[in-house]
């Protein structure tokens, strides 16, 4: 691996763990997870904490003309 790409991902990995750290404390177990696997914890954690996340947020209207 070269040395750009691996600082890189190094640096993804660290930003990643800051992230993940704000939401819980499992430093830890954080630490021992692969970069992969610290993207899928990452993209569950978008997903549930994004305002639209749940069915009741967006309300269709039906409209009648």
């Amino acid at each position: 691996m070269t040395y750009n790409l691996q600082k890189s991902e190094e640096k993804r990995r660290y930003t990643l763990i800051s992230i993940l750290l704000a939401f819980s404390s499992e430093e830890e177990s954080l630490k021992k997870l692969s970069n992969t696997e610290l993207e899928h914890e990452f993209n569950n954690l978008k997903s549930t904490n994004h305002p639209h996340s749940n069915t009741g947020a967006i309300k269709w209207i039906t409209k009648y003309y």
